[in-house]
């Protein structure tokens, strides 16, 4: 059987899910269904860790408002995160793997870690001529 190459646009096809009322209630502006399921599941969360014995401890003090305000607030905070076009979850992921990246020092290419330049020339005005700055090598012990 010959196959059947596809072509679609991809960001041009896609379209957001829009809740525009309930019932006979309209809400004024259309709200994204995304953000329905982020504050469903972030208060189901709340409400799984308030059952856990020692962890649920502060969540029990809280005033019942906040069980809606809390999640209310960390949705609208996830639906207007600028995250590239991606998920949010992947979005966090690769900004944490940025700063672990970061904190060891080393730069990266494609996955792979790249050798570091050792000496670096810099032009003074001041002296009147460049300055040469070199790394210290590690000690293997």
């Amino acid at each position: 059987m010959k196959k059947i190459d596809l072509y679609t646009l991809n960001d041009f096809t896609k379209h957001d899910r829009k809740i525009y009322g309930f019932k006979n209630l309209s809400f004024g502006r259309p709200i994204r269904v995304k953000s329905v399921l982020y504050f469903l599941v972030i208060l189901t969360i709340m409400i799984i860790i308030r059952c856990i014995p020692i962890i649920g401890y502060p969540l029990k003090h809280i005033v019942a408002v906040m069980y809606l305000i809390i999640p209310g607030v960390l949705t609208y905070l996830l639906t207007d995160l600028e995250t590239e076009q991606r998920n949010p979850l992947t979005y966090l992921k690769a900004s944490i793997l940025y700063a672990i990246r970061s904190l060891r020092g080393q730069s990266y290419y494609r996955g792979k870690v790249l050798e570091r330049r050792k000496s670096y020339k810099f032009y003074s005005k001041i002296q009147g001529g460049y300055l040469t700055y070199k790394e210290q090598e590690e000690e293997n012990q």
